[in-house]
């Protein structure tokens, strides 16, 4: 897994009035063939998911 960017990304939207929460979602993607066939249905299923927590 790759490291995460959040700290950098809220540090620079801070900057200007922005605040950024403390969740964050993580899914594979195909680039050059690395990752195939990603995302897929689970992928896309966890998204909805994550998306949906902000409603709870």
């Amino acid at each position: 897994m790759l490291n995460s960017t959040l700290k950098k990304v809220r540090a620079e939207a801070e900057k200007i009035g922005i605040p950024v929460m403390d969740k964050e979602f993580h899914c594979k993607g195909e680039f050059k063939g690395i990752h195939k066939g990603r995302p897929n249905a689970e992928d896309l299923k966890a998204a909805g998911e994550f998306a949906a927590s902000f409603l709870d």
